[in-house]
């Protein structure tokens, strides 16, 4: 929660951090972020927009990633922001087939992102 806060407090229309809670209880299942990713070192450039969730155990498996990064894929389309990545651990089976359903495209193994070997993903994003 405190993440979530301290993130909130950056005044910005695209990059956050949300709460998936649920509907019914308003139980907090996890959180969602939209933002810069961190750049590799000795990597140079602008920073793409990575989208991301982190769940508790009991969460994961009922759709909640896919469904909480849908609607904030889509707010921030609205929004003007073009295209998202994700990364994911290529052993994280649960994530890429969460990409997969959000309609992102495998890119292959990246060293450009948080000093690590990850799969990557993209979305080009429409209004």
């Amino acid at each position: 929660m405190e993440s979530i806060i301290r993130r909130r407090a950056i005044d910005d229309p695209v990059h956050g951090i949300w709460a998936i809670t649920s509907r019914e209880s308003g139980e907090l299942f996890g959180n969602i972020l939209l933002k810069p990713i961190p750049l590799s070192s000795g990597v140079e450039g602008e920073a793409p927009v990575e989208i991301g969730w982190h769940l508790h155990p009991d969460a994961q498996g009922a759709g909640y990633a896919t469904e909480s990064a849908s609607a904030v894929m889509t707010d921030a389309a609205n929004n003007g922001l073009r295209s998202v990545i994700a990364v994911t651990d290529p052993l994280n089976t649960a994530s890429q087939r969460v990409c997969e359903r959000l309609g992102m495209r495998p890119l292959g193994i990246t060293e450009a992102y948080y000093d690590e070997h990850n799969l990557l993903f993209e979305k080009t994003l429409s209004r």
